[in-house]
């Protein structure tokens, strides 16, 4: 069993119970998405049509993979679901953080310049999780009682000088990518 990447993106949205102003939220998202990666890389997935609306990303541009992550919408924050592994967020491949810099794009398209790094065990996998009634504020408290502390900011230098493994699966990272934004 794999310990799959979650990204808490904030956001000023507080109207998931309003089914118009949510699919109007993401229809707008999608038409972003769509214009920076292309028309039919992205679709709305409505699972239950009066309460979960999810905005489902299909990348093509990674051929022979589908779902590869899901853009959920909350009051407050955008989950991003990876089908990706946390370690990934930080491998060094050929000198860069790949993963992370890939989700950096999502980040930006979505309005934000940070993002909580995690475990899906800190998000939709966690025993306090509520689905439609999560709010970003209920998730920060929800991280900081079962970590036991507040949630670090991540050091990306401190990644490039661990030798070995670097991610504990049960750490929660505040990432502003401070290395990336220009």
């Amino acid at each position: 069993m794999g310990v799959d990447l979650s990204l808490v993106v904030r956001n000023n949205f507080a109207e998931r119970e309003n089914r118009k102003a949510t699919l109007a939220k993401l229809e707008a998202v999608k038409k972003l998405l769509d214009e920076k990666f292309g028309d039919g890389s992205f679709s709305i997935v409505n699972i239950e049509e009066d309460k979960y609306n999810e905005l489902s990303i299909s990348d093509v541009r990674q051929e022979g993979k589908d779902e590869l992550m899901y853009i959920n919408l909350y009051d407050g924050f955008w989950l991003i679901d990876t089908a990706w592994r946390y370690h990934q967020y930080f491998s060094i491949i050929e000198n860069r953080f790949w993963l992370r810099e890939t989700m950096f794009e999502y980040i930006r398209l979505l309005g934000a310049t940070e993002a909580y790094a995690c475990a899906d065990y800190q998000t939709w996998n966690n025993k306090y999780w509520k689905d439609e009634d999560t709010t970003f504020d209920y998730w920060l408290r929800m991280c900081c009682k079962d970590l036991g502390h507040d949630i670090e900011v991540l050091d990306i230098q401190d990644v490039i000088n661990h030798k070995g493994t670097f991610y504990n699966k049960e750490a929660v990272y505040l990432d502003t990518f401070s290395d990336l934004i220009i």
